[in-house]
């Protein structure tokens, strides 16, 4: 059975302009440790995300699982 998991992406810099490379925030960048203890065991064989910073770097340790 396929099991489809959506995440948001953590918490973004929103002082920077550059939407698409705009940065997490330190407590974005601690969101992400939550995100990967939360899926590390989940069986993950595909992590898509969109092309954006922000989004790739929320997902960005499960590719190591």
């Amino acid at each position: 059975m396929t099991k489809i998991y959506f995440v948001r992406h953590a918490e973004t810099d929103k002082t920077v302009i550059d939407d698409r490379n705009r940065p997490l925030t330190a407590q974005g960048l601690e969101d992400t440790r939550f995100v990967y203890e939360r899926l590390k065991n989940k069986g993950i064989d595909v992590a898509i995300s969109s092309p954006y910073k922000r989004s790739i770097d929320t997902i960005k340790r499960l590719k190591y699982v």
